[in-house]
């Protein structure tokens, strides 16, 4: 497989670009060998349906969308719900719900995606918001948050890309637990 078909596409309905330098310290400690691409500014229903688009494109990466409610119409979820169930590309899809002034998306489609809903129970943030840069630039976030939210979805890429550890203990007398087991069988 090609190195530059290794990619985390990241699709947000916010400027989501300060995410950049944390994913990628991340990716390189993990050992990910991804390279962090991002769809342009609000392009999340197109990245999600567009069967030419950077998602579709992006076999054997990681797909990412960074959504906040209040960055929709009122009521804009179901739409947002049925271009997730729309979603056809081949690569698993990250959703991540982003904190706003409004909440939480009020339903979760079906269990074909991974979600991440809460990154401050994780990590506590001091300030989350950045009320200057979401004026300015629709920049929603702290560097502190995004630095957070960068972790979250390195831990979860890790996950999904990293085969779990298998381990089998045998002849273990007197090393796990105090006895023998396997000479004199179980009582």
């Amino acid at each position: 497989m090609p190195i530059d078909d290794r990619v985390i596409a990241i699709s947000a309905t916010f400027t989501a670009e300060a995410l950049r330098p944390a994913l990628e310290f991340w990716t390189k400690e993990l050992g990910l060998d991804y390279e962090v691409r991002f769809a342009g500014y609000n392009q999340v229903f197109q990245e999600l349906l567009d069967p030419g688009g950077l998602f579709a494109g992006n076999r054997y990466g990681i797909n990412v969308v960074l959504v906040r409610a209040d960055d929709w119409p009122e009521g804009g979820a179901p739409e947002f719900l049925d271009a997730l169930e729309g979603y056809r590309a081949v690569a698993p899809l990250i959703v991540v719900e982003c904190p706003g002034s409004r909440g939480a998306l009020p339903a979760r489609p079906s269990r074909r995606h991974y979600w991440i809903s809460d990154v401050t129970e994780l990590y506590p943030v001091r300030e989350i918001h950045d009320p200057h840069g979401d004026e300015l630039g629709h920049v929603p976030y702290t560097d502190e948050y995004f630095a957070a939210l960068a972790t979250a979805i390195a831990r979860k890429v890790h996950a999904l890309r990293t085969p779990p550890f298998k381990v089998i203990a045998l002849d273990c007398d007197e090393t796990l637990w105090g006895g023998i087991c396997g000479e004199d069988g179980f009582y």
